[in-house]
Order: structure tokens, then sequence, then C-alpha cells
């Protein structure tokens, strides 16, 4: 299984996490391979400017390294869906 984590930085780069880590603050773009998704991933309270840069980001890498076959969904703290979930549960080997 491929997955990747990238925590959105407040100057538009994108560092490379090992594992999905909630933390409000955050902004993190997950990339899943296997059902060719990519979820960008909002806390609560990681301000208006990362956010949008988050947005570009996940837009730009969608378009750049994974094609227009990897579907982008934006997923708000707090308001996760049963496929994120089920997204981060897989990555942690919880899910069967």
């Amino acid at each position: 299984m491929s997955m990747k984590f990238y925590e959105v930085l407040e100057d538009g780069t994108l560092e490379e996490e090992n594992e999905f880590i909630p933390e409000s603050t955050k902004v993190i773009i997950i990339v899943d391979d296997q059902f060719k998704r990519i979820f960008l991933w909002k806390g609560a309270n990681s301000g208006i400017k990362k956010k949008f840069i988050g947005s570009r980001a996940a837009a730009e890498l969608r378009k750049t390294y994974y094609g227009f076959a990897y579907r982008l969904s934006v997923i708000e703290e707090g308001d996760e869906t049963q496929e994120f979930e089920f997204t981060i549960k897989r990555s942690r080997g919880e899910a069967t």
C-alpha cells in the first residue's frame, strides 16, 4: 500500500510526513495510490492563508504528478467522511 502525507507549510512548501497526525493548526495532503485519491485535510485553526495554499498545492500535485484519474476531496476538521476515516485507518494498518 502506498500512501504519502504532506504538511503544507506557511511558505507554500510541502514537508513529507511518515503518518497522519491531525493537529488543528495543520493543513495536510494525503495521497492514496491504491484508491487513486488525494485528500486535503484542513485543521480548524490552520488559518485562511494556509488553507488557500493547501488547496493550490493539492491541485498542483494532482495535475503534475498523479493526473486526473486521482479524485481530490477537501476535508474540514470535524467533518471527516467515512471514506477519509477508512483511508487513515488503512494507513495505520487498522482496517481490514
